[in-house]
């Protein structure tokens, strides 16, 4: 036994003398304080939603306020973008009408005028008409002695006059 008793005697001296070589190298109070001042450290003071991501709220107004950002409805900026395009639409559709009218505008002045031509081209042939025919009048009028009657011109006068009168109802 006394084999047995000196080493089991020989490695308790030795876990001593390993146990004393470590606690002389380690500061005394390492095991008492070292672990919870370190992790004291790590943990960051004051506000501590710097790095919650976007979207970890639920709530998108909560998220928003927690993360001191303006709240933004999804709704309200595709209203907004809707309203934007439709503006840029209607410009476009105001441009084009415009436009439109303009060519319109332009081909009614276009028919007008070709149509006062051919109105004036009309008033001059029939001026050049009738200044022919009161050439031709008093041509013949030269050319035919006139009658100094006077009595016979009366008679003429009132049947002429009765032609002219269109309104009256004649019974013949």
């Amino acid at each position: 036994m006394t084999t047995l008793m000196s080493y089991t005697d020989s490695l308790e001296e030795k876990k001593d003398e390993t146990s004393t070589d470590n606690q002389s190298h380690l500061p005394s109070d390492f095991f008492d304080h070292g672990i919870k001042s370190g992790m004291q450290e790590n943990i960051p003071r004051g506000d501590s939603t710097e790095g919650i991501p976007e979207g970890f709220f639920d709530d998108p107004k909560l998220d928003a306020k927690v993360r001191k950002v303006e709240y933004k409805d999804q709704a309200e900026e595709q209203w907004e973008k809707f309203q934007k395009e439709m503006q840029v639409e209607n410009q476009v559709s105001q441009s084009i009408v415009e436009g439109e009218d303009e060519e319109s505008r332009v081909n009614r002045e276009l028919s007008e005028l070709s149509e006062q031509r051919v109105y004036f081209l009309r008033a001059d042939a029939l001026r050049d008409r009738q200044s022919a025919l009161k050439e031709k009048s008093s041509k013949l009028n030269s050319l035919q002695p006139q009658p100094h009657e006077q009595t016979d011109s009366n008679s003429d006068d009132s049947d002429f006059d009765e032609f002219l009168d269109w309104r009256a109802k004649k019974v013949s």
